[in-house]
């Protein structure tokens, strides 16, 4: 399929007007009471792509390395949140990071 002609999609990637996205990218940044943090390409202020999720993936980590952890969960998918909430269940532990990349 080319979506470059495709009627509704018109390419591969949103293009917004000027304006449109006034602090958008800070609004579905915002961590959940510095516990839970988003990042990818579509809260990201370049909004390109790869790139767009690098930088914001950066934010996060920057953040990241000045907590300390507990426990690290990399890569784990639903069964590494599994855990990280029956760990936190079971050994009272607070200070989690389940790390996850999509494929």
């Amino acid at each position: 399929k080319n979506w470059c002609t495709d009627q509704y999609a018109i390419g591969a990637y949103a293009l917004f007007t000027a304006n449109q996205e006034t602090n958008l990218d800070e609004e579905l940044g915002k961590s959940i009471k510095d516990t839970v943090h988003f990042s990818g390409e579509h809260i990201s202020y370049v909004h390109r792509w790869i790139e767009g999720a690098i930088q914001s993936s950066l934010r996060i980590v920057m953040h990241m390395q000045e907590e300390e952890f507990d426990i690290v969960i990399v890569d784990g998918g639903v069964l590494g949140m599994i855990t990280a909430l029956t760990l936190a269940k079971a050994w009272n532990v607070k200070r989690i990071a389940v790390l996850m990349s999509e494929d």
